[in-house]
């Protein structure tokens, strides 16, 4: 998992678990935040499955083009590659 992935996911986990309040009293800004953290945690990711962390940082790098950022901008870096 890259570095950004792992960033992420704290301050997606900080945000939720903070947060304290119901969906629907949530702000725009943390409505994404559980919407990323909920996908994160829904997606299989096991050390059993090979290539299950790489689907997870794509749909994070999915999520970070839609939010502006170039290819050049994100890099998905695997584990013994």
């Amino acid at each position: 998992m890259s570095t950004l992935t792992k960033k992420m996911l704290i301050m997606v986990s900080t945000l939720s678990l903070t947060t304290g309040v119901f969906a629907s009293d949530l702000s725009s800004d943390q409505r994404l935040a559980r919407d990323i953290y909920k996908e994160a945690v829904e997606t299989a990711t096991s050390s059993e499955q090979a290539g299950s962390t790489i689907a997870l940082a794509n749909k994070f790098k999915l999520r970070l083009k839609a939010a502006g950022f170039i290819d050049e901008d994100i890099t998905i870096l695997e584990m013994g590659a």
